[in-house]
């Protein structure tokens, strides 16, 4: 796995993820070009479409939450776990964190 050339990740005690990965290598690669370093031809160009498939597959979760949040629904931190219940108090997913929470809600919705 790529080093992560931040410190995202530290302060949240959670696991580096593939976008976190993506997200220091965006950063890396855009270091090294404003530093006039050779890279490989291409190699932007991949970094570039993998940042944009990750941004479209995340779209999905923030529109779903949208859509749940206008029907009413709430987010709470019960414990451990962040919830997402209905206007009638019934859960609808949950999660460790809030990102894991929304990645629930795609599977629950789909």
């Amino acid at each position: 796995m790529t080093e992560l050339n931040d410190k995202s990740t530290e302060s949240t005690g959670r696991e580096a993820s593939e976008l976190d990965v993506l997200v220091s290598s965006l950063r890396i690669k855009a270091g090294m070009i404003n530093n006039c370093v050779k890279i490989a031809w291409g190699s932007e160009t991949e970094l570039m479409m993998k940042a944009a498939y990750a941004l479209e597959n995340a779209m999905p979760a923030f529109d779903l939450l949208q859509s749940r949040l206008e029907n009413g629904a709430r987010i709470e931190k019960q414990e451990f776990n962040w919830w997402l219940f209905d206007n009638n108090g019934e859960g609808i997913c949950f999660g460790a964190t809030i990102r894991e929470m929304m990645l629930n809600l795609i599977f629950t919705d789909c």
